[in-house]
């Protein structure tokens, strides 16, 4: 997958982000894998069914961000994009696609959108500030084996700190 949208990055690296600013952590395995553990502040992204089409994967993921906009309160800003996966064929398959498919929405947005839009649909918000993914190196074990404290199965709303009265 030879692109300069994408960065392969060690545990140590993506450890050193603070993942609670402005990150956006995305976890390409299946559900039931991450509900066995994942970064703290991920999401999941499983791979649809091996029959989807590109349309149909298309709409799960546009299903899945605008789920997630509306339970958490992210931020505008989503670069670098930290992503991992398990290393299987069919999650490594589903995070590449996840890559182009970002890519090719980034430069159909840049030919298309002044850079005053200020568009409300998710998918366009989360498209128009990414620059960079960060696909992490040997994936969620990797950083398991590394930082096992940041992993488990805690969900973000639980994690994301409230403001004290």
């Amino acid at each position: 997958l030879p692109s300069s949208f994408f960065e392969i990055c060690s545990a140590e690296q993506i450890f050193n982000l603070p993942l609670f600013e402005v990150f956006f952590v995305v976890d390409c395995r299946h559900a039931s894998d991450f509900a066995h553990g994942h970064i703290a502040t991920s999401i999941n992204l499983p791979p649809p069914p091996v029959a989807a089409s590109e349309e149909e994967k298309l709409q799960i993921f546009q299903k899945t961000l605008n789920e997630l906009f509306e339970e958490h309160s992210f931020p505008e800003m989503f670069s670098p994009i930290v992503a991992y996966d398990d290393g299987s064929t069919q999650c490594r398959a589903h995070l590449h696609w996840f890559i182009a498919l970002l890519e090719k929405l980034k430069r159909r947005h840049e030919a298309q959108v002044d850079a005053y839009d200020h568009s409300c649909d998710p998918l366009s918000r989360f498209v128009r500030h990414t620059k960079v993914v960060w696909i992490l190196d040997g994936g969620y074990e990797a950083f398991r084996k590394e930082f096992g404290f940041l992993c488990g199965n805690i969900s973000i709303s639980k994690m994301t700190p409230t403001p004290q009265k």
